[in-house]
Parts: C-alpha cells; sequence; structure tokens
C-alpha cells in the first residue's frame, strides 16, 4: 500500500478520535500510550548550527495542556564564551545575527548549571512527581540531542515518546495537499507559540476527515499564519 494509503487509514482512525473525544484532553493519550497525562512539556532551542558539536544558545519551554493552551512558559539566554559563538556555523550566525539572538547574548545570559536548576523547578511546578515527562516540540528530536548532551539531569526526566508538529505536517501535505509557510523566526519561546498554534491547526484540519472533494482546500489555508 501507498504510504498516502496508509496516512489515510490512520487519519480516518484519528479524525473518529477527535470527533469522538469526551475532551480535547484525551488527545495527550495518542502521546502517553493511554497514560493519564494532563500536559505535555513542549520545547524549543537555538543553537549555532546543526552539528551536535554546536553550542546551545537560547531555550524556551512550555507547560501545555490538553486543549493545546499553554499554561506556564519558561525561556533564557545560554552564555557562551567568545570563542565558542566564533566557531558557529555561517549560516547559524547570519540567521541569529539577523534576529537579533546574537545581540542579545552580549548583553547577558545564564549559565548551564543554573539553567537545569531553573528547568528541573519548573518541570516540579508542572509535572510534580510524574516519573516521566512527555516532550512536544517542532523537529523535537534535534532539541533533545542537544538536550541530552548539555542538561544530563534533565534530559533522564523526558520520556523516549515525543509529539513531532512536523510529523502532523508531513501528514497534512501528503494526505491533504496543504502545505504550510512555516513563519517560524528561529527565536525559542516564539518558535514555541507558534508550533503549538500549528499543530492545533493540524488538529481541527484531520478532525474534518481525510475524505474531501478533489481540488476542495479543507481549510480554507492562509500561508501567511496558522490561525
Amino acid at each position: 500500500m501507498k504510504i498516502r494509503g496508509v496516512l489515510v487509514l490512520i487519519l480516518t482512525f484519528f479524525s473518529n478520535f477527535l470527533q469522538g473525544a469526551v475532551c480535547r484532553t484525551d488527545l495527550l493519550k495518542l502521546v502517553s500510550g493511554g497514560e493519564p497525562l494532563e500536559k505535555i512539556l513542549w520545547i524549543d532551542i537555538e543553537t549555532g548550527g546543526r552539528g551536535q558539536g554546536q553550542p546551545i544558545l537560547e531555550i524556551a519551554a512550555a507547560a501545555v495542556d490538553g486543549n493545546l493552551q499553554i499554561v506556564d512558559r519558561y525561556h533564557t539566554l545560554v552564555f557562551q564564551l567568545p570563542e565558542v559563538l566564533d566557531a558557529m556555523e555561517p549560516e547559524a550566525r547570519a540567521m541569529h545575527e539577523a534576529n537579533g539572538l546574537l545581540e542579545e547574548l552580549k548583553q547577558g545570559a545564564k549559565y548551564k548549571n543554573q539553567i537545569e536548576k531553573e528547568l528541573l523547578a519548573f518541570l516540579e511546578k508542572n509535572f510534580g512527581a510524574a516519573p516521566t515527562i512527555f516532550i512536544g516540540g517542532n523537529s523535537v528530536n534535534f532539541d533533545l540531542g542537544f538536550l541530552r548532551r548539555d542538561f544530563f539531569s534533565l534530559s533522564k526526566k523526558l520520556n523516549y515518546r515525543v509529539l513531532d508538529v512536523s510529523s502532523f505536517r508531513l501528514a497534512a501535505q501528503l494526505v491533504y495537499g496543504v502545505k504550510a509557510e512555516k513563519p517560524y523566526g528561529h527565536r525559542a519561546a516564539q518558535d514555541v507559540e507558534l508550533s503549538v498554534r500549528e499543530l492545533a491547526t493540524y488538529f481541527d484540519l484531520f478532525a474534518k476527515g481525510p475524505v474531501f472533494k478533489q481540488n476542495e482546500d479543507p481549510l480554507n489555508w492562509d500561508p501567511d499564519g496558522f490561525l
């Protein structure tokens, strides 16, 4: 069976699930494998490039409920030595000069040990004694690789299951012909907000079901934004 056919079957089930859900918090069961789950941790980081040797420059996190509403936020810049910043990949340097991140780093940033303590406190506040915390984000496995490298104590609390917005984006493109023009500015706090909104849009799209008339736009997609 072709990949589109498989996706249609999956999205048919997903549409029925969305339409039959007693409340939107049931959506988190898709991530947790049916375990009780009230919130998910949303993560976005900015780095000096795609290579795993590059530094983390900025971190944003959010506690997101089953209605895809952000209930708490965390954001910080990460201190890096000048010689580390000098070794950034050229494409990343140009991007972060344009969006102002490098200039903000010069004004002040926190050390990684302080950030890890703050993030652990953020998890304690929002997730309590949960033995493991489920993660959401946009291409979030990229972010997790850096977090496991630099924040070991934090990463031990994170579940291997993730809710990746980019997978939903691909499904929307293959099944519905919808291609999102992502207005991400590669600033962590803003990108967390946008990726949560983007996922909410896909849930609304998939709730309509994967059957539609030929050449029909099922969502009247606006390429300038997600909502």
